[in-house]
């Protein structure tokens, strides 16, 4: 038997592929909507027959396996998609074939694998054990519930079933979990990076009993102390992990059966209104800030677009793609789909010819260095504002003096309560949420906004003033 894994970058999502060759038999767990890489691994392996498994409904990405399932049976494979029944009808997929009971095993060649009903991150929630041919259980697919570190958060549902899903998690912790020996290998469906738990480890591999020693919601505590524990500076949740949870339930369309997008032309984009339609601009910081169309928001495409995509990009508008190239049009419409925002209207490749054609239409706004971004306060003192966009721990590891923090995600209900009669001046660690940040100001009638070079990794190379509360 080979084991295979795949890992989503962004979202720090981890797919994995069982195969018995000889019996011509496999089993994927947790497949994501890009099914490519997965599919070069099932059809090399001359696979005759697939089990797509499910250890939960996701919130953060949407399940690929109805699109794979489609693919599969196109060329005269043999699959079926096993979720759980365990949450009651609310947390059924609609596509699913076959509903597992607890302890419910299931036999692939000599792939024997067991569900164990693990509740807390969501009611229906399931591992699945790989059994040896003596029944013993050597590796652990934990889903979202056991992760690196930490634990598959139990707030994703809201306040009203925050008790019940705290409940079960500490149940499912140290009841379920206490049953299974030191010496099996986990596999959970995300690494570090990812908002479906907070401060999980970027190991790559672990076995249970180094959880039992390293992860400390492994530790026995009172059951309110642990819980109190666990939900202790979790962050916000994501606002599109209830979306595309409910699209997991429903089921999307098929790739094959979306709408063909339309490239649009220097006149055609100029027809577009940016309060009708998301304008979605995912070249570099640089060149965004020093000409790009009214009304864009700016999400470079880089290993962390998907989840800042997933953020900021509407699902309700229609969605126009501005990129760089073709080559990057192809990932970034992966992407995309990956969270599925599939609301795409069509895409402008913008290369020097076309801003050309442009040009009278387009704005800007400066990037400048943190040094003269320095020399601008101390000149122009309180009608400039500093606003900070990163996380609580960042700023108490130092920040401008003076400065403002708001995190990204937050920022959209927060513009009421900024200055529009004074500069703003956007920083992050790094300048990639800055310029997001910017573009989001700009985009509402924030004129005069600038992004500092760089955030505060520069502005503390160069050994600018910084201060901690």
């Amino acid at each position: 038997m080979n084991l295979y894994q795949m890992t989503t970058p962004g979202l720090a999502i981890n797919t994995y592929i069982l195969v018995d060759s000889s019996a011509k038999k496999g089993v994927v767990i947790d497949a994501t909507r890009d099914v490519s890489p997965l599919l070069e691994v099932l059809q090399r392996d001359g696979l005759q027959e697939v089990a797509i498994l499910e250890t939960h409904v996701h919130a953060d990405f949407v399940s690929g396996a109805r699109e794979l399932k489609h693919i599969l049976k196109r060329n005269d494979i043999n699959t079926q998609i096993y979720s759980s029944g365990m949450g009651g009808p609310t947390w059924i997929p609609n596509y699913a074939d076959h509903l597992v009971k607890d302890k419910q095993e299931l036999v692939f060649g000599e792939i024997k694998l067991q569900a164990w009903h693990t509740p807390g991150h969501t009611p229906e929630h399931v591992m699945w054990l790989l059994l040896d041919k003596d029944n013993v259980p050597r590796k652990a697919f934990t889903g979202d519930f056991l992760l690196f570190g930490s634990l598959g958060r139990p707030d994703l549902l809201g306040e009203k079933t925050l008790s019940l899903l705290s409940n079960q998690l500490y149940n499912s912790v140290f009841n379920t979990l206490a049953k299974l020996p030191d010496a099996v290998e986990i596999y959970p469906a995300h690494g570090a990076g990812s908002l479906c738990g907070k401060g999980i480890s970027p190991q790559a591999s672990s076995t249970l009993g180094e959880q039992r020693k390293n992860n400390p919601f492994l530790i026995l505590k009172p059951k309110e102390e642990w819980i109190r524990s666990v939900l202790s500076n979790m962050p916000p949740a994501p606002r599109y992990f209830s979306i595309v949870k409910q699209m997991n339930l429903s089921g999307v369309t098929l790739i094959e059966e979306l709408p063909p997008l339309k490239e649009f032309s220097p006149l055609d984009i100029l027809a577009q209104d940016p309060k009708e339609v998301f304008f979605l601009d995912v070249r570099n910081k640089e060149d965004f800030s020093s000409n790009h169309l009214a009304g864009s928001i700016n999400i470079p495409f880089s290993p962390l677009f998907l989840s800042w995509a997933a953020q900021m990009v509407s699902y309700e508008k229609s969605i126009l793609m501005i990129s760089p190239d073709e080559e990057t049009l192809g990932e970034l419409i992966k992407n995309l789909r990956t969270i599925g925002l599939d609301n795409l209207k069509g895409f402008f490749v913008f290369t020097p010819e076309k801003m050309q054609k442009i040009q009278e239409n387009l704005v800007s706004f400066p990037l400048i260095s943190p040094q003269e971004a320095y020399e601008k306060m101390q000149v122009k003192g309180s009608a400039i504002k500093i606003l900070d966009v990163r996380t609580l721990p960042e700023w108490n590891n130092g920040h401008i003096d003076g400065a403002e923090r708001i995190e990204v995600p937050m920022l959209q209900e927060y513009l009421f309560k900024l200055p529009k009669d004074k500069t703003i001046g956007l920083i992050c660690g790094s300048g990639y949420r800055a310029s997001i940040a910017a573009s989001l100001l700009e985009k509402n009638g924030f004129n005069n906004v600038f992004n500092i070079q760089g955030g505060m990794q520069a502005w503390t190379k160069v050994q600018l003033p910084i201060t901690k509360d």
